[in-house]
């Protein structure tokens, strides 16, 4: 039998050992012997960034680009089970893109409330309304889409929205035109 030492958890991953059908949770930074039939699993307990960027359409019909973050965690113990955190016990790198998994995961529960909200605005009145989106995401989250995520292991820290802006440059130069143009 050739058994290995498993050290690359880092203090940040919650280690899971997959043996014969079985999952073991071995806890937070465990390091220690691996047998030949296992598989080891590292769920990041860190909070995950996950950026986005969503084209939406105003009540107008204009297009407007709504950009931010949802800051997420993962509870290890359902996470493991819905995401494929084995690692190569030799390096401690993942063996799969559980990162682009996790992303699309939340990107779909993002974009409705984006795209909904955009809607009951105009464009000039969207490129100004960081917090009204903010709201609505937060609404949008943690609604029934919430359970799901849940279940998932995903848990929704924080969100923002960082810019909100017309997707047509002569759109965007025209928003505020009208002010200039009294100002001078």
């Amino acid at each position: 039998m050739f058994v290995r030492l498993f050290r690359s958890a880092g203090a940040n991953g919650h280690v899971f050992l997959l043996k014969n059908g079985r999952t073991i949770d071995k806890g937070l930074a465990y390091s220690g012997f691996v047998g030949p039939m296992s598989t080891v699993a590292v769920v990041p307990t860190t909070p995950q960034i996950l950026d986005f960027a969503v084209d939406a359409r105003t009540g107008d019909k204009q297009d407007i680009v709504v950009s931010g973050n949802v800051k997420v965690t993962l509870e290890p113990a359902q996470a493991v089970k819905s995401f494929d955190f084995t690692v190569n016990a030799a390096n401690g790198s993942y063996r799969a893109a559980w990162q682009k998994t996790l992303h699309e995961i939340v990107l779909a529960r993002v974009l409705a409330p984006i795209r909904t909200k955009a809607r009951t605005l105009d464009v000039e009145a969207a490129t100004q309304s960081h917090t009204e989106f903010e709201t609505a995401l937060r609404a949008g989250l943690g609604s029934p889409a919430e359970d799901t995520l849940v279940r998932k292991g995903i848990v929704i820290e924080s969100c923002s929205i960082a810019k909100v802006e017309a997707d047509d440059d002569e759109v965007a130069a025209a928003i505020g035109a009208q002010e200039r143009q009294m100002m001078l």
